[in-house]
Parts: C-alpha cells; structure tokens; sequence
C-alpha cells in the first residue's frame, strides 16, 4: 500500500494528541465486509509513540478499504 496524498516521509507528529510521534507502519489486520470476516496481511498506518493511537491518512484508508475488497473476493473464489 502506497501513500501518495501530501502525507510525507514515515513519521510526523500525531494528529490525535498532537505531542507524539506517528510513524508509518505496516501489520496485519482484521476486517469484515459485507458479513466476511478477512485478514489484511500486510495494512499500512500511522502510529503514535506516545499515545499509541493509531489512524490512516486518507488515501491509505482507501487503499485498505481496496485490500479487504480484494481479500473478500479471494475467499469467495472470485
């Protein structure tokens, strides 16, 4: 997952709570879409290392939202 909407570099100060550093990550994550429930192997976002929040820069969210698409249509067959 690219991240090409302003947001640069891999860390910038959090927008949550506004004292720590987000810096850009990459795990595994669990969704659900339309009743399945799917893993994200590799999800990309931003975490805090002082609040510990994490959140994802507009265009990382639709290129999450694609990813878990693309997960649901593996697991029906498509």
């Amino acid at each position: 997952m690219s991240d090409n909407d302003g947001w640069k570099g891999n860390s910038m100060k959090c927008i949550i709570c506004g004292v720590g550093t987000a810096r850009k990550v990459q795990r595994k994550r669990l969704a659900r879409y339309n009743g399945e429930s799917v893993e994200v192997p590799r999800a990309e976002a931003y975490r805090c290392d002082g609040c510990g929040e994490e959140f994802l820069t507009p265009n990382q969210a639709k290129e999450y939202t694609k990813a878990v698409k693309n997960e649901v249509r593996k697991k029906q067959g498509w």
